[in-house]
Order: C-alpha cells, then structure tokens, then sequence
C-alpha cells in the first residue's frame, strides 16, 4: 500500500477538481483561497497524481477547521503541507473563500513556475517531457514565446532553475507574442531578471521560438 493521503479534493464534478482539503493531526480541514494560484494549484494536482497542471477557484462550502491561509510554495515544494503559510490554522477567512483546483493534463501546460506575486511564470511546451519544450512566458494575462536570437546557456540556465532544474541547453524549437535579444548574466535564476527588447518588441517569426532541455 501507498502512503496515506494528506490532501484531497471535495465536492467537485469529478475526480479531478473539487475544494482543496488537508490532513492535519488527524482532522481534515480546508485552505483559503487568499494568495492561492496557479503554482499552488499545479502542487496539489502533481501530489495527487491528477495532472501537471492546477487551476485555482474559490469553491466555497467547507466545515470545520481552515488549516492553511496566504499558501506560498517555492518551485521545489511536491507537497502541498511543505508550503509556507501563516501557520496551521492562522488565518483570516470564513468558509465562503475555501479554496478549489481544477487538475488537467491539457496539451500545452507543460511544466509550470509561478512566482507569487510579483513575477511572471514561465512553461515549457510541448516538448516529450516536463523538463523540455518550447519556452513560454506570462505576461498581460497571455503566454508568449521567445526568440532564439542570442539565447544561450546562460539564458537557458535562467529558465530551467526558475522551473525547479539545475542547468539547460537551448534549441530552436519553432502562439502569441514573442520576446527577442534575451540576455542573461552567469547568476540569473529567472528569465524576467535578463534583458530583453521590451515586451512584444522583435524581429521574428514563430520559426525561431527557442526551447529548452533542462
């Protein structure tokens, strides 16, 4: 037998969505939907075996005890109990603002960083696995692509340790709108951190949207 479980989905139209529920000393609670985004969402459905790509709502509708409240998890968190937050049932939320996920494989989640709240995510997509695949970057409530002129290890390197990895290499893997001259310093460890253009501003095609191997 597996381990037990210590997260679950309640009350949702199938298997695969549903209010977001936590074990804790034995008792089952919910988590508020304070701060809870994609990131977040994208743990509880990877930790649940349910899809690699997590969609956040408020469900509403819980009892008993709100475990979690303002859930921020860094990009190397697999489990929704190794978050930070406000502490086991601190927080300032009523029942109304349990939080959901809605869990999917869709084509194009691809692996998935958001770093709450501040900076954009970053994904790759569809590569032959979660560690590769066309580099795609949130910006304006849309995904974006990036040109691969002046893309290299540095700036491959940025884009794999925000999503989790250690190091990349980059390849020409040609949508949406496209980033062009990105450059990355030695340390970057996120691709908004390299210069660039500007949002939009470029000389390319979608033939030359860059990926990456992590």
């Amino acid at each position: 037998a597996g381990a037990a479980k210590t997260v679950r989905l309640v009350g949702g139209t199938s298997a695969s969505n549903g209010r977001v529920e936590i074990l804790h000393n034995g008792v089952w609670g919910t988590v508020c939907d304070d701060s809870f985004d994609v990131w977040q969402a994208t743990v509880v459905c990877r930790q649940l075996g349910l899809g690699v790509y997590g969609t956040p709502y408020t469900h509403g509708g819980g009892s008993g005890t709100i475990w979690l409240d303002e859930v921020y998890c860094p990009s190397y968190v697999t489990r929704l109990e190794d978050c930070s937050s406000g502490g086991w049932a601190v927080h300032d939320c009523s029942h109304s603002e349990d939080v959901g996920v809605s869990c999917s494989n869709v084509e194009g989640a691809g692996a998935i960083c958001f770093l709450h709240p501040f900076h954009p995510p970053v994904r790759l997509v569809g590569g032959t696995r979660l560690d590769n695949g066309r580099v795609e970057i949130f910006n304006e409530n849309q995904w974006g692509t990036v040109c691969d002129d002046y893309f290299g290890p540095n700036e491959a390197d940025a884009v794999c340790r925000q999503l989790g990895y250690m190091v990349g290499v980059y390849y020409t893997h040609g949508s949406a709108d496209i980033n062009d001259d990105v450059k990355c310093p030695a340390s970057a460890s996120r691709l908004e951190d390299c210069s660039f253009l500007g949002w939009r501003v470029n000389n390319c095609g979608h033939r030359e949207d860059v990926g990456v191997v992590c």
